[in-house]
């Protein structure tokens, strides 16, 4: 019997969904419910990544190839795909060619503002200091960096 073209007869089709998603904007996606688990996961671990990369001024390919092996190797991050972080880090890489001190404090915010546990921000400072020691070198620039996102990830109190 040869197979039909149409999935009106199919029982799993996705047809639906994907027509109705395609009519959601960006925002209505991630409120849905099926929304990928720990979407604010990915935008602390890519906002505090970029924090530590730029501190020395630019975001060599060794710091964003140990962005991407902590991501790949990471269980917690199991529902991306890569395509999700380049996505986010290239919003970062943007701001920061346009204004690195702004792009910083935007970075720090919504690290500060996410809802993610401490295993997870402690994840978050692990693969930190992984792109911290990327390079081959430890800026004195880039330790100032991983302190402010320690500060943020609520993993260090702030000095009285």
């Amino acid at each position: 019997m040869p197979r039909s073209r149409t999935t009106e007869n199919d029982i799993f089709s996705r047809e639906g969904l994907l027509l109705k998603r395609n009519r959601l904007s960006p925002r209505e996606i991630r409120q849905e419910a099926d929304a990928a688990p720990g979407d604010d996961l990915l935008r602390v671990l890519v906002a505090a990544a970029a924090v530590i990369a730029h501190a020395d001024g630019r975001m060599d390919i060794a710091e964003r190839r140990k962005l991407i092996e902590a991501f790949t190797t990471s269980a917690q991050l199991d529902g991306f795909s890569v395509a999700d972080l380049a996505a986010e880090l290239t919003e970062h890489l943007r701001n920061y060619e346009h204004d690195a001190a702004a792009a910083e404090r935007s970075a720090l915010l919504a690290i500060t503002g996410a809802t993610i546990s401490p295993a997870e921000a402690r994840l978050v400072a692990a693969t930190c200091s992984r792109v911290l020691s990327a390079d081959g070198l430890v800026h004195p620039a880039e330790l100032g960096a991983l302190h402010r996102v320690q500060l943020a990830l609520g993993l260090e109190e702030e000095p009285s």
